[in-house]
């Protein structure tokens, strides 16, 4: 399992209605936090809540994906983007998720605000790659997966 975080826009006209409408486009699954009320007005949610932050680009998009040979169940892909989230210290913020079967390898969209609905500061997202790669190694192991390349690795032990 690979994590990936596309390449941000480096014009600052990253919108959440723009990447929602992309992250849903293709889904045969979506699930999104208690923190939004549907997918449908999460872009205006996102928008109204990172109003009251300072952040300049509030607005986070990540890519799980699976080997060929697996295919994760909607559960599965939907656990494994709380994890990533819990990782990534955005788990009480708002996101939108999503499962795709549209390809070779079976992936999840995230789309998340990085201010808190609470306190109104954006999660720093330094070094967010290292986070989600251990995430994956966790979440191969907690599901049975292959281990893939990445800067953490799964060692077995003598006990298995």
């Amino acid at each position: 399992m690979l994590a990936k975080v596309p390449v941000r826009r480096r014009d600052g006209k990253s919108s959440f209605a723009g990447l929602l409408s992309y992250v849903i486009k293709d889904a045969t699954a979506i699930a999104h936090s208690s923190e939004v009320l549907s997918p449908d007005t999460a872009p205006a949610e996102m928008e109204q809540v990172a109003s009251f932050s300072r952040a300049k680009d509030p607005v986070y998009h990540y890519v799980l994906s699976w080997r060929e040979t697996e295919i994760p169940t909607d559960d599965e892909a939907f656990d494994s983007v709380k994890e990533t989230l819990t990782a990534l210290r955005m788990h009480d913020n708002q996101w939108v998720a999503d499962v795709n079967r549209n390809t070779k390898n079976v992936h999840d969209h995230v789309a998340v605000n990085r201010v808190d609905p609470k306190t109104y500061r954006a999660v720093s997202i330094f070094r967010d790659w290292v986070a989600l790669d251990r995430a994956c190694r966790e979440i191969e192991v907690k599901q049975g997966w292959m281990h893939d390349n990445g800067p953490h690795r799964v060692d077995t032990g003598a006990d298995g």
